[in-house]
């Protein structure tokens, strides 16, 4: 059974960086496979597997464009390999999405995802939340993937102390990552207790500053 999140009554962040697929929005990959696997007539599983061993990399790096990726992922199923809507708009915001403008008031906000820019950052603006978020470390900009340390080494030089970023993740991997770069974690449970953990957390800061 996973740890219930939770955050230590002096980790006090400085900087909160979050991942946007399993976080901010429902990971959008596993609703594409299933929908190419159908439209193909193909096993679901086997098609998810060629995605996380021969595409993962080149794809969320940035190194594979999307239609080659596409292409690749269409030639592996035998059918047609393009949702049916666009991918930015089928992105479905989880509820903590709607507490980052109430969470930027307390404290500075970023993200750190395996993601595409061509996806992530629509959805992001579309929501008001863009401008909000810095750093913006898109896995398909930097072309440096999860939970390779090389991605987290990026918090290691914006500036603020790794013990004092508190980074948000549903992965067990990149949590691991993060804490080998010195920074403090919080797993995002799929229930979304962690925000209500957050919201906890960082109301006592704003009454200890104020008590």
């Amino acid at each position: 059974m996973a740890p219930d999140p939770r955050i230590d009554a002096d980790d006090i962040p400085e900087l909160l960086v979050l991942d946007v697929g399993g976080v901010l929005y429902r990971s959008v990959m596993p609703g594409i496979v299933a929908e190419i696997a159908l439209a193909a007539g193909t096993d679901e599983e086997r098609l998810r597997r060629h995605v996380d061993t021969e595409l993962f990399h080149g794809f969320w790096s940035g190194r594979m464009s999307i239609g080659a990726f596409w292409a690749r992922l269409g030639a592996f199923a035998g059918g047609p390999a393009r949702p049916t809507e666009g991918v930015p708009g089928r992105m479905c915001p989880l509820p903590a999405l709607a507490r980052l403008p109430d969470w930027s008031r307390h404290v500075r906000l970023g993200v750190l995802s395996n993601h595409r820019g061509e996806w992530a950052r629509p959805a992001l603006a579309r929501a008001g939340v863009l401008e909000l978020l810095d750093p913006v470390l898109i896995s398909s900009e930097t072309g440096l993937v999860k939970p390779g340390d090389a991605a987290f080494a990026q918090l290691v030089h914006l500036g603020v102390p790794p013990s004092r970023i508190l980074y948000v993740d549903d992965r067990a991997a990149a949590l691991r990552g993060a804490e080998r770069a010195g920074v403090r974690t919080l797993w995002a449970d799929p229930a979304g207790r962690w925000a209500g953990v957050l919201d906890d957390h960082l109301g006592g800061l704003r009454r200890a500053a104020t008590g």
